[in-house]
């Protein structure tokens, strides 16, 4: 749309004009040329008026002179082999002169199109028709112009007439209705060629295929076979017929059109593969390095992990190019850490089978001369998948002044152990140090240093194990997640397989009885434990206490552990309920009683572990209840506010009727009124349960709302003639699909009442101030169509051509309006 002020000016009168009597745009003599203009042609005459600079007018848009309805535009399959246009236009002329098909002008090529403008629209549908016609072997393809349609053949939309041809038909399909029908399942159908038109009218022989043009949805797969089954003397015969598409298809856009080589989309897809490729190519020339060292591991180990020594992500990294020598890394490793040059010695780390990530083995002299990018290529070959350089910087300190000295020398009998410190009696697993031992020591030779390390008595018996490996992704099934093993104290290190990069933990002797009495009843404990936020059923949204429990502990441990919190003596009368991560609110039933499972079982929701369990404390135990069905049911009446409305657990044995709860909820909430018992699904009324109905068979998931109500006077008063409809709030979106919200309600409506009088009586139901309601629009609705109602309209005509006991979904009278009106509609929350 355009818009531009300007001042009203003379009509231009349009045959002076073109005789050159009227000033043109340019002349001085006229203001002609001021400024741009938007007209509209006058239908009297050929006069051009003035009209405002801004057009919505959708219906002068689409109107389109006689000679706009003859227009076809074109395009050929292969672009790299068009002709030239001359060329072209000569041969296209003759073709079609040739069937008779009279062309009156052919606009050079637009964006990939030919414009068509025919005589007449017989000649216009002969050409589409008549088709396919090649230029040359190059097929070129037609289609309908009109308003709407973009003159660009990479913005066109996704459908494009294709002459398809369907082979080995039998005699009895050669019917232009049969041919139709077998061609819709292609796309739209257009027409068929001559050929096919004629054996179908005269029947008097068959041919190889039939040709037919058909508006074929790109964005589908195509199909290239049909069954068709009909009737014969046998009963029926299954027949199979090929399809074949003559032209090529680009397999980019999926559009007959054009081939892959000139696809703009291909292209363009060309390019950000070229674009990603090169970020790609430039993101390897940098190179992540990691440096862990000793500090790191006191800060991680006993705080953010237990198992292994490290989490890489979170030490000192920084990047650099992969051709940067890597004494050139040691520089910036002595900035960052003040450790000289001469005092660094650096360890890679590895994957180990068994999942464990370890230092493995020391740089060479050699291997410090080589850039980052030769290093990582010798890290990757040792397993390791990462594209960052990870390392361990060993450093040497010694006397209380924390003197550097260069690293020692070390043999092939040297292994590097990095030790871990067990307390039980505060359950703390620290990072104490790290030792080179001889392969042939065994670990009574080193008692004395390690209790030195740790400031024990250089005599303190101690005991020590090897932490070998855990697993998190092993199921509790398979028994214990860590290994952890005593190591003998009189086998030396070579025999107890110690390597490079391995962990021993150890700890004190003690007579004393604990929880966790050595390392590996703790690794085990710190791998399963889960911390766990109980809340009140009753509210669900804070957290009621916090526990720290075990994946191993079963349902009985889980609800002996809750009721000690609670201080309840009965565990048979706590309930428990999941999570629903989805919904992110409780679900609708609760966890069975003794479930046969663990803690991450009772907490898993599908594959998510939210680690939260609602509870309750019932007046009865489950065990009972387990011959019983609670029912969560709401009451609601005409005066009842989303502060006020409550919902009911009522628990009654699995025999008891709809009557039984009906009689409850009249306890509860102290009337005498008859009442009756709906179910609500999707802001509707989806039923009516009887009296009479057992509650064993109601559906109560969470997606069903229970709802308890008065039954009103004028239900009780109904004449013969009168009708009880459904009235839901709604509204539209802007796919104009029908939006349910709010609390549904009957009404009872009389023979020949008019809107007019039941909107009177639903703004006194629903208490709706005068100025709100005025904005509520009112529609008789079905099945999503929407048929809006005036004041004068009768009511009850559109539903007596429906029977509301027959329809799953009943038609209904709809109150279209926003979802934020009044305090009833916004009950439907509770759905």
């Amino acid at each position: 749309m355009l818009s531009q002020h300007t001042e009203p000016r003379e009509p231009v009168q349009v045959d002076a004009l073109l005789n050159g009597t009227q000033p043109m745009e340019g002349d001085g003599s006229s203001n002609m040329a001021k400024k741009r203009r938007i007209v509209e042609v006058v239908d009297e005459n050929l006069q051009l008026e003035h009209v405002k600079p801004f057009i919505n007018n959708v219906s002068l848009v689409n109107k389109t002179g006689p000679q706009w309805s003859r227009v076809l535009c074109g395009s050929f399959t292969v672009e790299e082999q068009e002709p030239d246009f001359s060329y072209f236009n000569d041969r296209i002329r003759n073709l079609w002169k040739a069937h008779d098909i009279e062309i009156e002008y052919i606009m050079k090529k637009l964006k990939g199109f030919y414009i068509f403008i025919f005589n007449t629209d017989e000649g216009m549908l002969d050409a589409l028709e008549k088709g396919p016609w090649t230029i040359d072997d190059v097929q070129i393809v037609l289609k309908r112009w009109g308003p709407g349609h973009f003159l660009d053949k990479h913005k066109e939309d996704k459908k494009n007439p294709v002459w398809i041809r369907m082979y080995d038909m039998p005699c009895g399909l050669w019917k232009l209705d049969v041919v139709k029908i077998m061609s819709s399942m292609f796309g739209i159908p257009i027409g068929v060629d001559v050929h096919t038109r004629h054996i179908c009218e005269i029947g008097s022989h068959t041919a190889e295929y039939a040709r037919v043009l058909v508006d074929v949805d790109t964005t589908r797969d195509l199909v290239d076979a049909i069954s068709v089954s009909f009737p014969n003397s046998n009963g029926y015969l299954l027949s199979d017929l090929r399809i074949e598409y003559p032209i090529s298809r680009c397999s980019f856009s999926k559009a007959f059109d054009h081939t892959d080589r000139n696809c703009v989309g291909a292209k363009d897809k060309a390019n950000k593969l070229n674009e990603m490729h090169l970020k790609k190519e430039q993101q390897d020339t940098i190179i992540k390095v990691a440096v862990a060292h000793d500090q790191d591991l006191v800060e991680q180990i006993g705080k953010d992990i237990y198992f292994d020594l490290v989490d890489h992500n979170k030490v000192w990294s920084f990047c650099v190019e992969k051709q940067m020598p890597f004494n050139k890394v040691k520089e910036e490793v002595a900035r960052a850490f003040g450790v000289p040059v001469e005092c660094q010695r650096f360890w890679t780390w590895a994957k180990r089978q068994n999942h464990t990530y370890r230092p493995y083995r020391p740089l060479t002299r050699l291997e410090e001369t080589k850039s980052v990018g030769e290093l990582r290529v010798a890290y990757n070959k040792i397993g390791n998948a990462e594209a960052e350089l990870n390392l361990f910087l060993e450093t040497t300190v010694i006397g209380p002044d924390s003197r550097l000295l260069p690293p020692p020398h070390i043999s092939k009998e040297d292994i590097l152990v990095f030790f871990k410190l067990y307390d039980p009696d505060t359950l703390q697993l620290r990072y104490v140090g790290r030792l080179f031992v001889r392969s042939s020591e065994t670990p009574t030779e080193i008692i004395s240093k390690l209790n030195e390390m740790v400031g024990f008595s250089p005599d303190e018996e101690i005991e020590l194990y090897e932490e070998i490996k855990f697993d998190k992704y092993q199921e509790l099934e398979f028994g214990s997640c860590v290994m952890c093993e005593r190591l003998d104290k009189r086998s030396s290190f070579r025999s107890s397989q110690i390597r490079d990069g391995d962990i021993i933990c150890f700890q004190k002797l003690s007579q004393i009885e604990y929880k966790y009495a050595d390392v590996p009843s703790f690794l085990e404990h710190v791998k399963n434990r889960q911390v766990v936020r109980f809340r009140s059923l009753d509210r669900p949204n804070e957290d009621a206490f916090i526990l720290e429990l075990s994946k191993l502990h079963t349902y009985d441990d889980v609800a002996d552990r809750v009721a000690k919190q609670l201080d309840a003596a009965d565990t048979s009368k706590i309930r428990f309920t999941r999570h629903n991560y989805y919904f992110k609110k409780p679900e609708s039933n609760p966890i069975q009683y003794r479930f046969q499972g663990h803690l991450p079982d009772m907490l898993r929701h599908y594959i998510q572990d939210y680690g939260i369990m609602y509870y309750e404390v019932l007046n009865t135990s489950l065990p009972e209840l387990q011959h019983m069905k609670t029912l969560r049911v709401a009451f609601y009446d005409a005066t009842t506010t989303k502060e006020e409305l409550a919902i009911h657990n009522i628990s009654l044995p699995k025999q008891s009727t709809v009557e039984d709860v009906l009689t409850e909820i009249k306890k509860t909430v102290k009337t005498d009124a008859e009442l009756r018992l709906l179910q609500l699904r999707s802001n509707m009324i989806y039923k009516v349960l009887t009296p009479a109905a057992t509650i064993e068979g109601i559906d109560d998931k969470y997606w069903t709302l229970l709802r308890a109500e008065k039954i009103p006077e004028e239900e009780k008063d109904m004449g013969t003639r009168d009708r009880r409809i459904h009235v839901y709030h709604f509204t539209r979106e802007a796919d104009q699909e029908v939006q349910n919200f709010g609390q549904p309600f009957f009404l009872v409506i009389r023979v020949n009442e008019t809107l007019a009088a039941v909107k009177v009586r639903i703004q006194h139901k629903l208490q709706v101030p005068d100025e709100e309601f005025s904005k509520w629009k009112f529609a008789f609705v079905y099945l999503s169509n929407v048929k809006y109602l005036q004041d004068s309209d009768i009511v009850s005509h559109p539903f007596l051509r429906t029977r509301d006991n027959d329809l799953l979904l009943p038609p209904y009278l709809g109150l279209e309006h926003t979802r934020n009106t009044n305090r009833l509609q916004q009950l439907g929350c509770l759905n």
